[in-house]
Formats: structure tokens, C-alpha cells, sequence
């Protein structure tokens, strides 16, 4: 397990238990992930944000967006989408990294839409999407997602 404060890691440990606690700063945003490993190797799983209660202390950081990722069979094609927000209610902009089988085949700065042109796909093949949220302070959290295309 992960957690993350924008970039900074504030966490790291590996469990055996279902379930652990974490002792967390008041008023912060924070990202965590997980990784399940086992004797078949390991998956890297979604990021997620949560805000701790508390009187913050400047401007919080966007919460990792939602990353949509569908496929359309008929003319192959992936589309991706995300849902991005902020507590403070910033705008944000985004970075987007499209991977197929851990190579780039895309890439954006600043985007201020929550979505990209549909991309070819190949069948069953790996693709990670990696979304960066950012706001007008500096403040950033990274989500990624990992899906296997359909046969």
C-alpha cells in the first residue's frame, strides 16, 4: 500500500492483513493504491483520493480523477475518458500518458477536457492510462488505470 500527499509519499508497507491503520495530517489530500501480489507475479490496481477532516492549510490538491476506459469492437477503437474535481473548486488542467504494453502511443499537456479522440486498439493487449490532475496553485495528483483489451 501507497499513499501519497501530491507527490510526495507519506506511506509505503506491504501487508498480509485485509485491513491496517494510518495515522494521517488533518485538512490534507491524499492518494493511495494498492499492489496484490501472489505467487502468479503482481497487479498494480487503481489510485484513489480522500480528503482527512480538519481546517486546511493553503489550497488542497485535486482529487485523482476517475479514469473511463471503454472498447468499441466494431471499428476497434478505445475510448478514454475521465472525471476529474477539486475541494477548493479550482479549474483544472490535465496531463494524459496512453500506454500499450508499457510504450507511449500518446500524450497531452494541459488539456482542459475530460477526454481524448478514440485511439485503435490491437486484441488482448495491455493498456495503462495515466491522468494528471492540476490546479492553478501547483497542486497535482496522478491516477492510473490498467485494463486488458477484449479478444
Amino acid at each position: 500500500m501507497t499513499i501519497l500527499e501530491g507527490s510526495t509519499q507519506v506511506f509505503n508497507n506491504s501487508f498480509n492483513a485485509l485491513s491496517t491503520k494510518v495515522e494521517l495530517d488533518r485538512g490534507k489530500t491524499y492518494t493511495w493504491s494498492l499492489t496484490s501480489v501472489n505467487e502468479d507475479g503482481q497487479t498494480i490496481g487503481d489510485s484513489y483520493s480522500f480528503s482527512t477532516p480538519g481546517v486546511p492549510i493553503g489550497n488542497f490538491a485535486p482529487y485523482t480523477a476517475v479514469i473511463t476506459i471503454t472498447f468499441d469492437e466494431g471499428p476497434s477503437q478505445m475510448k478514454i475518458s475521465w472525471t476529474g474535481s477539486d475541494q477548493d473548486g479550482d479549474a483544472l488542467t490535465y496531463d494524459v500518458k496512453v500506454f500499450k504494453e508499457g510504450r507511449s502511443i500518446f500524450e497531452a499537456v494541459d488539456l482542459a477536457s475530460t477526454a481524448i479522440a478514440p485511439i485503435e486498439f490491437s486484441i488482448e493487449t495491455e493498456y495503462s492510462v495515466e491522468v494528471i490532475s492540476k490546479d492553478g496553485s501547483g497542486n497535482f495528483s496522478i491516477s492510473k488505470r490498467t485494463v486488458l483489451s477484449p479478444d
